[in-house]
C-alpha cells in the first residue's frame, strides 16, 4: 500500500519538469510552429487526426495481440470470458442468452444470462459468430471498442479546448491510462462495449445535441444495467449546469426507470430470485430504493467510504494519470460521483480495484472533466502570466506536457502492457503441454457435454453445456488441470481431493494426461474403467 502511494507521488513529481519545459518553450520553437501553420495549413489541420489514427492502430494491434496470447497461455477464465463466449455462441445458434456455467452447482442444465445482467446489446455480437466462430474474435472486438473510445474523447476535447493537438494529447492519455489496459486484458466484459457510446454521448452533450446523447446512452445501457447510473448523472448535469430541465430530468427519469426495470423486474423474472448483486449492498438495505436512500440520507456512509484507503487508492489510480485535472473541472467531476458511489458502496473489493473492469463506465466522464479542468487552468494561468510578463506563455502546452508525462509514467509504474513494470512476459507464453492439450481437446465432439477447470473452460464454450469442475453433472468429458501448474485453488487440499476423486471415478477413462492436464471420457453405461 505504501509503495503504491509513493508511486503516485513519484509520477506527479517526475511530471512537473515536463510541464516546466513546456512553459518555458523557446520562442524560436513557437515561431516555427506559427510559420508552419501558415505555410502548411492542411497538414497542420490533418496532422492530429492522423496521429490519433496511428495511436489507436498501434494500441489496438498491441492489446489485441496480448489478449489473444493471454488466452492461448490459459490466462483467461470461466468467469467471465467463458460465460460471455457461451452466451453469445448459444444466442448465435438460436438459444438466446442461454449458458450453463455457475459458481454453484446447478439445479437445471441451462440458465438465462438475463437473470444475472440485463445486457440485450450482446445480441448485436451474434452475427460475429456466424462469420468467425472463435472466442479470439470476441477479444479483438473488445479491444477495438475500447480503442475507438479515444475518438469521441478527442472530439469532445477539441470542442472544449479549441486545439487539435491538445485534444490529441488527451486521447493519447486515455490509451496510456493503466485502467484502459486493465479493462482490456481482464477477459471479456459487456461493459467495455459501452465505453465508446458513453464517450460519444458526452461529446454530444457538450454540443447540446440531446437526441444524439439520448441514443448513445440508450445503446450504452443495453450492455449492462448499471450504466443507467451514468445516464442519471448526465441527466442531472444537463438540468443543473446546462439549464435544460426537461431534457435533464427526462434523462434522470430514464436512467431510474431502466435501473428499476432491470434490477427489480426483468432480472428477477429470468433468475427466479432477487437481483444477486444487491447482496453486495446488504448493509445499506434490502432493495434498490433502501440502498439509495441510505447512501443519500446518511452522510456518514459516504464519508466512511471515501476515507477508506483501498477506495481512495482506486480513485487515485484514475485521477493521477490525468494529472488530477478532473478535480479542477469540478462540474464535470461531479458527474462521476454516482458511479464512484455505487462502486465504493459495494461489499466486493473487486468493484474498487484497478485490475478489474469496473472502472469502464467512469473513464469517459473523467476525461470530459479533465478537458474542463485543463481549460480552466489555462485561462487562470494565462491571465496570471500576462500580468507578470509582456509575452504570453504557452500555458496549454505546459499543461499538456505535464498531463502526457503523468499518463506515460502511470502506464510505466502501474500499467500492465508492454514497456511497463507490471508486464509479465510469462503470462503470455503457453503453459508446458498446452499444445498437446489443445490437440486432445479438438477430439471432443461439439455436441458433448464437458466439465472443465476454470482456466480451460474458455477453450470449450462453443457447445450448449459446459460446466465448471467440480460440478460434473454427468458430463461426457472431464478436463482437469492438476498440480502446481493449475489455478491458485490447486494448493488447497479440497481441490486436490476433488481432482483425485475424479481420477479414481470408474465411470470415466483417461484419454490424455500430460504436464498436469487430464482429459477423461465417460464410459458407456454398464462399462467400468479397469
Amino acid at each position: 500500500m505504501i509503495a503504491m502511494w509513493l508511486r503516485f507521488i513519484l509520477v506527479l513529481a517526475l511530471s512537473l519538469p515536463f510541464g516546466v519545459v513546456g512553459y518555458f518553450a523557446p520562442s524560436s520553437l513557437l515561431e516555427w510552429a506559427t510559420s508552419l501553420r501558415g505555410k502548411h495549413p492542411r497538414a497542420v489541420r490533418l496532422g492530429p487526426a492522423i496521429g490519433l489514427a496511428v495511436a489507436i492502430t498501434v494500441w489496438a494491434a498491441t492489446f489485441s495481440t496480448l489478449s489473444i496470447w493471454r488466452h492461448l497461455a490459459l490466462g483467461t477464465h470461466a468467469f467471465d470470458l467463458g460465460v460471455y463466449d457461451q452466451v453469445i455462441w448459444n444466442s448465435s445458434q438460436g438459444r438466446l442468452f442461454e449458458f450453463s456455467l455457475s459458481e454453484e452447482p446447478l439445479a437445471a442444465n441451462a440458465l438465462n444470462y438475463l437473470g444475472f445482467h440485463f445486457s440485450p446489446g450482446l445480441l448485436a455480437l451474434t452475427p460475429l459468430y456466424w462469420i468467425v466462430p472463435d472466442v479470439r474474435a470476441l477479444l479483438v472486438v473488445q479491444t477495438l471498442a475500447i480503442a475507438s473510445t479515444a475518438i469521441p474523447i478527442y472530439l469532445a476535447a477539441k470542442q472544449t479546448l479549441g486545439r487539435r493537438m491538445a485534444a490529441l494529447g488527451l486521447a493519447v492519455a486515455f490509451l496510456l491510462t493503466p485502467a484502459t489496459g486493465y479493462i482490456n486484458l481482464f477477459d471479456f466484459h459487456s461493459v467495455a462495449l459501452a465505453m465508446p457510446f458513453i464517450a460519444l454521448a458526452v461529446h454530444f452533450l457538450g454540443n447540446r445535441m440531446y437526441t444524439g446523447w439520448g441514443i448513445c446512452m440508450a445503446l450504452a445501457m443495453s450492455f449492462k444495467e448499471d450504466i443507467a447510473v451514468v445516464t442519471l448523472a448526465l441527466g442531472l448535469y444537463i438540468a443543473l449546469k446546462q439549464r435544460r430541465w426537461t431534457v435533464g430530468l427526462g434523462g434522470v427519469a430514464g436512467g431510474l426507470l431502466w435501473l428499476y426495470l432491470a434490477v427489480e423486474v426483468i432480472i428477477p423474472h429470468f433468475r427466479g430470485d432477487s437481483y444477486y448483486y444487491l447482496t453486495q449492498y446488504s448493509r445499506f438495505g434490502g432493495n434498490l430504493g433502501q440502498v439509495a436512500l441510505s447512501l443519500l440520507l446518511d452522510p456518514r456512509n459516504l464519508l466512511g467510504l471515501v476515507a477508506d484507503p483501498a477506495r481512495l487508492e482506486f480513485a487515485l489510480h484514475l485521477l493521477v494519470p490525468l494529472g488530477l485535472t478532473p478535480l479542477v473541472g469540478l462540474e464535470g467531476f461531479l458527474t462521476t460521483a454516482p458511479v464512484f458511489g455505487y462502486l465504493f458502496a459495494s461489499g466486493d473489493p473487486q468493484k474498487y480495484s484497478i485490475i478489474f473492469h469496473y472502472s469502464a463506465p467512469i473513464l469517459g466522464l473523467l476525461f470530459a472533466a479533465a478537458a474542463l479542468g485543463i481549460r480552466r487552468l489555462e485561462r487562470f494561468l494565462t491571465r496570471s502570466t500576462r500580468r507578470e510578463s509582456r509575452r504570453a506563455r504557452p500555458v496549454l502546452l505546459s499543461i499538456m506536457c505535464f498531463l502526457l508525462a503523468t499518463s506515460a509514467l502511470s502506464y510505466f509504474f502501474n500499467g500492465r502492457g508492454l514497456a511497463s513494470i507490471g508486464y509479465d512476459a510469462s503470462s503470455y507464453r503457453p503453459a508446458p503441454g498446452a499444445s498437446a492439450l489443445f490437440a486432445a481437446l479438438a477430439q471432443i465432439p461439439p455436441e458433448a457435454t464437458v466439465s472443465a477447470h476454470r482456466d480451460l473452460v474458455p477453450q470449450l464454450t462453443h457447445r450448449r453445456f459446459v460446466y465448471l469442475f467440480p460440478d460434473v453433472h454427468d458430463a461426457d468429458f472431464l478436463v482437469l488441470w492438476e498440480g502446481d501448474d493449475g489455478a491458485d485453488q490447486s494448493d488447497q487440499p479440497e481441490w486436490k481431493r476433488q481432482v483425485s476423486a475424479a481420477l479414481s471415478d470408474r465411470r470415466y477413462e483417461v484419454l490424455f494426461r500430460e504436464r498436469g492436464f487430464v482429459l477423461m471420457r465417460r464410459l458407456a453405461r454398464g462399462q467400468g474403467s479397469t
